[in-house]
């Protein structure tokens, strides 16, 4: 006849747990959707990112345009304004929250007017 084995519970509790731990550990390395983000701060690279400068001047109707000061596009709450194109707006270095509402680009004329768009 066959000896049955004790085993103790701690022991299946122990198992079960490294058991549950390495699924958890595959499963985080083998799934497509998740990102890891490695911040090293150690690194002695640097981003510099080009300010933001928006203007208003100008010496003709050509010098203007509609432009969205707020980084989001026609479908996503665009701010617009008439500046300047040489003005810039910095979209790279900061989080932009957009409103998901559609905000198209103004149908009124973004002209130079006394040196100023308007």
């Amino acid at each position: 006849m066959k000896r049955k084995r004790n085993v103790k519970p701690n022991v299946v509790l122990i198992i079960a747990i490294i058991v549950i731990a390495a699924f958890n550990v595959y499963m985080a390395f083998s799934y497509n959707s998740v990102a890891i983000v490695w911040n090293n701060t150690a690194s002695n690279t640097t981003t510099t990112y080009r300010q933001t400068n928006i203007t208003s001047s100008c010496t003709t109707d050509a010098d203007c345009a509609w432009t969205s000061t707020n980084c989001c596009s026609e479908t996503a709450g665009a701010h617009w304004e008439c500046v300047s194109k040489s003005s810039y707006v910095d979209c790279q270095s900061k989080q932009v929250l957009c409103p998901q509402v559609i905000s198209p680009k103004p149908s009124q004329s973004c002209s130079c007017t006394s040196g100023r768009c308007v």
